[in-house]
């Protein structure tokens, strides 16, 4: 309650307050818990393509997220958009590889393996 999570947050979690000095570790459990990190070959330029995107009901919440990545990485793009009832934050290209250095860094400990089994290959630690 004291960083403005409240009960049934789904829909209506906006922002947070999270320390800078943690914004990394929280976004990386967002992308653990409720996002996804795709790696695909393009369908039409055959070229290596990256993905980082965070799924939530609640855009106020996404939008908040967009803000903190550009304050502590200067990630400016980014873009929110509604798939299928549900609202997507997306990160591609280098912004993704930028995005992954920045919440598995150096000497990182705790994250979903899976997720980090994907990420690994784009990581400069």
């Amino acid at each position: 309650m004291s960083i403005r999570l409240t009960h049934a947050k789904s829909k209506t979690v906006k922002d947070l307050d999270i320390p800078n000095n943690y914004f990394a570790d929280f976004l990386r459990g967002c992308i653990d818990g409720d996002g996804s990190i795709g790696a695909f070959k393009h369908p039409e330029s055959k070229h290596p393509q990256l993905r980082i995107r965070l799924y939530s009901a609640s855009v106020p919440f996404l939008q908040w997220i967009k803000k903190e990545v550009l304050y502590n990485t200067k990630i400016k793009t980014g873009w929110i958009e509604e798939k299928e009832g549900i609202n997507v934050l997306a990160y591609a290209k280098e912004d993704s590889i930028k995005l992954l250095n920045f919440v598995y860094y150096k000497n990182v400990e705790y994250y979903l393996k899976r997720k980090y089994n994907i990420a690994k290959a784009f990581l400069r630690v």
